[in-house]
């Protein structure tokens, strides 16, 4: 019989639970203990946002009765050290984007300037990069990680972890800028207490913030993510595991259940033709879609005035959608939900899967739905047209699925239109060869019929089975 331990999780929002849903079921059917910790200021989503918070606390508690959800009961630092802690974090975070490889990741490299928000300082890191070059931003960025090494852990914390007295300890989005569970993780460090850190999305790596401090192990969903660690983050090679995307586990399961006849009605298209599937992106990747979309139309028509088409507005963008119509809208262009829907119910889920499975090929710059794009064995289309420049060409994740065979990338609307009625009249076997390796590589490492949450459990059994540390409950108070 396995033993049971207690699994403590503290994450920044209610709604990053969903990513790891799969994994906490699994825990949860094991018999685990599962602690849930919250650190952002507002852990409840507000209204429109994913679910409302009430119901993913119901999800999560209906896992099992030894689920727990707190709210509210994390201390914060608050000592000396917390200012500075704060500033090394963010600082070391703004470094990262000197680094050559992001020399064309200007939007990243904004925001993180506004975040720091210190012109003159941003100013004399500019002059030591231009007066000693590459090596003086890193030999600046190894003397904050040692001053970061250097801070002593916050005892209010360091009672925290005592008081639940957890067998391990659980982060996400640990690389937010400057994130405040660095505390946590180097409170649960002091303590030798196991800490693991798990990556949302198969970006964190490489569009936030630098892995502040070190933890026992990093979860990620591929090697891909496992050279990031090691190359961005200076982690060591053994401490990283890669073992699937488990967010994209119930993707590989799902059946249509809507039929082409049915999702033409409900979107409100006359014809029960196949069609193009354009997913949209939230704000900070394409503020004004709605003008890009319109011109994207306008030359799409040119070549295939009878395709049908459906746009899924971005749940974060879609104010522009509700405001403005487009040419076509009720005969072969349909625009549903209008107001974005999040995949956060089974409804929702049922018909998003539905609406992937009928497409004919799926057009946008949002990585997420063209990854799920590419599960589906769909064609996958992006166009980078100069307003996604800054915002994706610039992105290391972004051209991995160029690079690796899942997108097929335009430079102009002439050249992707082109592309679009090609494959509409059949794919070559290279590129569906391509499309589903990508698939295999990125989301499925260790084999394609192998769920990612498996692996994850069973690589979580063996790490016990070899303890890294003491147990914390053997660690005792300091006098």
């Amino acid at each position: 019989m396995k033993e049971k331990r207690h699994y403590l999780f503290i994450f920044t929002q209610l709604g990053v639970c969903r990513l790891y849903l799969p994994v906490l079921k699994e825990l949860a059917a094991q018999g685990h203990k599962l602690s849930f910790f919250f650190t952002g200021e507002k852990p409840i989503p507000g209204p429109g946002r994913r679910l409302e918070g009430e119901e993913y606390i119901q999800a999560l508690e209906d896992l099992g009765p030894w689920v727990q959800v707190h709210q509210g009961v994390l201390p914060k630092r608050a000592d000396r050290w917390a200012g500075l802690a704060y500033r090394i974090r963010i600082y070391r975070d703004y470094l990262r984007y000197l680094h050559p490889d992001y020399a064309k990741a200007h939007k990243l490299r904004e925001r993180l300037e506004r975040i720091v928000d210190n012109p003159r300082l941003l100013r004399g890191i500019g002059n030591w990069r231009r007066l000693t070059g590459e090596w003086g931003v890193r030999c600046l960025e190894g003397g904050l990680s040692f001053l970061q090494r250097c801070i002593p852990a916050d005892r209010s914390m360091q009672h925290f972890f005592r008081q639940h007295s957890p067998d391990a300890v659980f982060f996400s989005r640990l690389v937010d800028p400057g994130c405040p569970q660095t505390e946590y993780l180097r409170a649960s460090k002091s303590l030798k207490i196991p800490s693991y850190v798990c990556i949302a999305s198969w970006d964190n790596l490489t569009n936030k913030g630098i892995l502040p401090l070190q933890p026992d192990r990093v979860f990620v969903w591929n090697e891909f993510q496992r050279e990031e660690c090691v190359r961005y983050h200076g982690v060591a090679p053994e401490k990283v595991i890669a073992t699937g995307a488990q967010v994209f586990d119930d993707w590989f399961d799902s059946r249509p259940d809507y039929t082409l006849d049915e999702i033409t009605k409900r979107v409100g298209l006359p014809r029960a033709e196949p069609y193009l599937l354009y997913v949209c992106s939230s704000s900070f990747i394409a503020k004004v879609e709605i003008e890009f979309v319109a011109r994207w139309l306008k030359v799409l028509r040119e070549k295939l005035p009878d395709l049908n088409v459906i746009i899924r507005p971005h749940p974060q963008n879609a104010k522009q959608w509700a405001e403005h119509t487009l040419p076509g809208e009720g005969e072969n262009l349909a625009i549903f939900p209008r107001a974005g829907q999040y995949v956060s119910t089974d409804e929702s889920r049922v018909f998003y899967s539905s609406l992937l499975a009928h497409c004919q090929g799926i057009v946008g710059i949002n990585t997420s739905a063209m990854v799920e794009g590419g599960i589906f064995d769909k064609p996958v289309f992006t166009v980078l047209a100069p307003e996604f420049v800054l915002t994706q060409e610039g992105t290391i994740h972004f051209s991995y699925l160029i690079d690796e065979g899942l997108a097929i990338k335009a430079r102009d609307l002439s050249e992707h239109v082109e592309q679009v009625a090609r494959i509409l009249e059949g794919e070559t076997a290279e590129e569906k060869s391509a499309r589903r390796a990508f698939v295999a590589k990125f989301l499925r490492p260790r084999g394609l019929n192998l769920r990612a949450t498996q692996v994850f459990v069973d690589e979580l059994e063996g790490l016990f089975a070899a303890p890294l540390m003491v147990a914390s409950k053997t660690v005792e108070e300091p006098a």
